[in-house]
């Protein structure tokens, strides 16, 4: 019953912009929780875009602007171009957040294909707020974290 509502939910929400769900199998799909698939749904900012699924998990959850409200990172991929990188869906007033995917992330660029894994930091930049590691495995990466304003990279590794 739960997994036919989350699936039910899923379809009506999703509407605006069903091509975000592009490329998610049915479990995929299920495993998003209401309140982001309601987000996703009603956010325009993430109209070019569709969830990237080649990692697992594909989304994180932790609280990314120290606002004491839980955020949740997904990877995606822009429709027109096909670059992937990640987006910071905030549970608060902070706007969504497009990191790579055509956009210039720091030494992260505007294409996360590289990347092959990631996970949340706790309190990484010391400032109330948890940090995503984005990572090239056996190479290095980074660590995305907000600094007040914006989402800035802090070089790890190579």
């Amino acid at each position: 019953m739960r997994h036919a509502l989350a699936l039910s939910l899923l379809t009506v929400v999703a509407i605006p912009h069903a091509r975000a769900f592009d490329g998610l199998d049915t479990p995929q799909a299920a495993s998003l929780p209401p309140a982001l698939v309601q987000a996703l749904g009603a956010n325009a900012a993430l109209a070019d875009y569709a969830l990237d699924p080649r990692l697992n998990p594909y989304y994180l959850r932790g609280d990314f602007d120290a606002d004491g409200k839980p955020d949740t990172a997904l990877l995606i991929r822009h429709l027109g171009s096909g670059k992937t990188g990640i987006a910071i869906v905030h549970g608060g007033a902070t706007p969504v957040a497009v990191l790579g995917a055509g956009k210039e992330f720091g030494n992260g660029g505007d294409e996360f294909s590289w990347q092959d894994a990631w996970y949340v930091v706790p309190d990484a930049a010391k400032a109330g707020s948890e940090a995503i590691a984005i990572i090239r495995t056996e190479s290095g990466g980074g660590l995305a974290h907000w600094n007040g304003k914006r989402y800035v990279w802090q070089q790890h590794g190579d």
